[in-house]
């Protein structure tokens, strides 16, 4: 039974009256059919019922009919009381619900055993359906709506385990996991492993650049040692038959005297700077192949031979100003590194403040004095000393190759010329010099300082590896001789500097490698630590199955995202049988729209169309067809609108989700007995089935008339 009871006091203007039902019983079946006129309270009553259990909340309720039901909870001139009790099969209180004065907003619900019922939780247990049925061939396609709702439902519940999915497999990851200890560890005994592979190579690599090192100093030390020396006394009688011919010569004439003068001065400055700079070009240039055949060209010029054929002979020139190029780019290299920057900044600073130093200011913010800042300063620049070192000496050799090529030129283009000239004028018998002797004394000249330089630089490498030069022979003999380093033997100059290089950049690679090694090995026993310290999961031996069905949930959830998209394609009718087979997605989508429009005719479930009834498979809103089973295949266009109203209420009633319904139909005027009778039927399989709780169906007529449905 439905017992209810309500007043509503209406203000008109001034004129307060208050309505209670009288046209329609205060007890009804809970199945019934009411008809009668206008303004009997059909549907106040059935407003009134839907208020009461939160229609107003409902949001698949209509708006119009969320309207009024608003209206007269909350207008200016309408205030309302009620109380309504719902009993079941067995005359049992099912539920009540009671808003028990006019001034109140709250309206308590409870169940049977009279505990409270919130908005939320009604709606997990009672599905309240209040409808018109209004243009019910539209109102067909809004039943995709609840479709909608139901993915967006189901989305959320998706979501929800996604999330409890991946925290539990992040926390089982995070727990005690004694596989990952046991591959942590083994990762760290291989990187041990590693490490002391490493270290030891490093240090044989080592021994054997100190071996090769060795090797090479001591034994190109003692071979250009002897070179030179068999060509030592050669030289010494070369230039003093030399000195007594150019002063036999300068004395026949003054000027030509003052010119030889100044060309021997020039020539030995430009010898002097010859030498200093030789050995500089080989340190920077000695490794680059491409520069290989300069420095030889270089290293094997004759000066004099240089100035005696300007026009054909041009070494010092030509690979001079090549040098010099190249010296220049490695300035500009070398200048732009970070240190150099920093170490031009504390430079200019120290010359700046040096030059108030006198003045007893404290710098702002620092509390230190000038002097003080400035032997800070100092201190700090000392870490830049190297690359400030460096760049100097690149100056410096640069210095060098400008001054012999403009001393070269100063040389071919003004003092040869007037030399010459100079010849002419000079009457003298004696002949000049063979030009074939001149040029095997400078060769020999050239040799002789290039061993030198050679003697010098392996001198420097001896002392690197801690052995002066008095030791040198002893230890050559020992070493060299002595054959205690048999694979470098026969090993040319050029390949065993290659092979120093090669080992030096070998040693330079492992170090790196070690310093990683190093590091990770630090990161493995933390890690290691951290992972001893946790405690176990209970689910750790589920973990792979809940990697494998958090995949499926991905899976899922990526689906009903697409299925939301086509849902609402739908609804909004961006869709259509024209424009279904367009995109990358058409096989998934048809298989999708058939699972819809076989749902709604589910819904449908039985339809009377003319004179026959018909049970529905499948409502295709792109074609607008109905298809059933008998074979039978309608348009929804040709469907009466007392059939179609049928049809949709049928719809609302076919719902399966575990929830009692409550049906209040309005204005079914357009459905005659016919068309009524499969509700009728519906409400009763609902009820006996304890589906149905409450099935009202109101009707405009001439007359009051309550009927039941059972």
């Amino acid at each position: 039974m439905i017992k209810y009871d309500y007043a509503l006091k209406t203000d008109y203007d001034g004129r307060i009256d208050t309505y209670r039902p009288d046209l329609i019983p205060n007890e009804l079946p809970n199945l019934v059919y009411i008809e009668g006129p206008n303004s009997v309270g059909k549907s106040t009553l059935l407003h009134i019922l839907a208020l009461s259990f939160y229609g107003t909340k409902n949001r698949r309720i209509k708006p119009a009919l969320q309207e009024k039901m608003d209206n007269l909870m909350n207008s200016e001139h309408h205030n309302i009381s009620f109380k309504i009790a719902i009993t079941d099969g067995n005359n049992q209180i099912e539920l009540t619900a009671e808003k028990p004065d006019f001034k109140t907003k709250d309206i308590i619900v409870r169940d049977k055993n009279g505990e409270r019922l919130i908005a939320d939780t009604f709606a997990k247990k009672y599905n309240l359906i209040y409808d018109i049925p209004e243009d019910p061939t539209k109102r067909l396609v809004e039943l995709t709506n609840e479709i909608k709702d139901i993915q967006l439902r189901f989305e959320q519940k998706i979501g929800s385990l996604r999330s409890r999915c991946v925290d539990v497999i992040r926390d089982i990851k995070s727990a005690k996991d004694p596989m990952r200890i046991k591959n942590v560890k083994k990762e760290k005994d291989d990187l041990e492993k590693a490490q002391k592979e490493t270290d030891a190579k490093v240090k044989k690599l080592g021994e054997m650049l100190k071996s090769a090192k060795l090797y090479m100093a001591l034994k190109f030390y003692m071979k250009y040692k002897k070179d030179r020396d068999e060509i030592k006394d050669t030289v010494k009688e070369i230039e003093k038959s030399h000195k007594e011919n150019r002063k036999i010569k300068m004395q026949a004439n003054k000027e030509y005297v003052a010119l030889s003068k100044q060309l021997d001065d020039i020539k030995e400055n430009i010898k002097t700077l010859y030498c200093n700079v030789t050995p500089m070009l080989k340190d920077y240039f000695g490794r680059d192949r491409q520069e290989k055949n300069s420095l030889l060209l270089w290293n094997d010029l004759i000066i004099e031979e240089e100035f005696r054929n300007p026009d054909i002979k041009q070494v010092l020139k030509i690979e001079g100003s090549h040098f010099r190029h190249l010296l220049d780019e490695l300035l500009e290299e070398v200048s732009k590194e970070g240190d150099a920057n920093k170490a031009k900044v504390f430079k200019e600073l120290i010359a700046v403040l040096e030059s108030h130093v006198k003045l007893n200011i404290v710098i702002p913010g620092t509390e230190l004095t000038i002097s003080m800042f400035i032997e800070i300063l100092r201190k700090e620049s000392e870490n830049y000393d190297a690359i400030v070192s460096r760049i100097e000496n690149i100056k410096h050799a640069i210095s060098m190759l400008s001054d012999i090529i403009e001393k070269r030129e100063l040389v071919v283009n003004e003092i040869i010329p007037k030399l010459k000239k100079a010849i002419k004028k000079t009457d003298t018998s004696e002949k000049t010099e063979d030009d074939t002797e001149e040029y095997r004394e400078q060769q020999i000249r050239n040799r002789c300082f290039a061993y030198e330089e050679k003697m010098k630089y392996y001198e420097a490498e001896c002392l690197k590896l801690n052995i002066p030069e008095k030791e040198i022979p002893e230890m050559y003999s020992s070493i060299v001789l002595g054959r205690a380093v048999k694979e470098l033997e026969g090993i040319s100059e050029e390949n065993l500097k290659d092979r120093i290089y090669n080992l030096e950049t070998t040693i330079r690679t492992e170090k790196n490698n070690l310093s990683k090694a190093t590091g990770a090995l630090d990161f493995i026993n933390d890690e290691l630590s951290k992972l001893e310290k946790r405690q176990p999961h209970p689910y750790h031996s589920h973990l792979k199955y809940l990697e494998s069905t958090l995949l499926q949930i991905q899976t899922m959830e990526m689906n009903i995202k697409n299925y939301d998209g086509y849902i609402i394609q739908l609804i909004s009718k961006k869709i259509d049988k024209e424009n279904i087979n367009t995109g990358s997605d058409v096989k998934e989508k048809k298989k999708y729209f058939t699972h819809v429009f076989n749902y709604l005719g589910k819904r449908v479930g039985v339809i009377r169309h003319i004179n026959t009834e018909y049970n529905v498979v499948m409502i295709d809103l792109l074609n607008n067809l109905i298809v059933t089973k008998e074979g039978i295949t309608i348009r929804l266009l040709d469907m009466g609108t007392g059939q179609n109203q049928a049809a949709f209420l049928n719809a609302l009633l076919n719902v399966n989700d575990g929830r009692k319904i409550i049906a209040l139909f309005d204005e079914v005027a357009m459905m005659d007995e016919r068309s009524l009778q499969p509700i009728r039927d519906r409400f009763r399989q609902l009820c006996e089935a304890g589906k149905l709780l409450v099935g009202i169906i109101v009707q405009k007529a001439e007359n009051v008339k309550v009927a039941s449905i059972n």
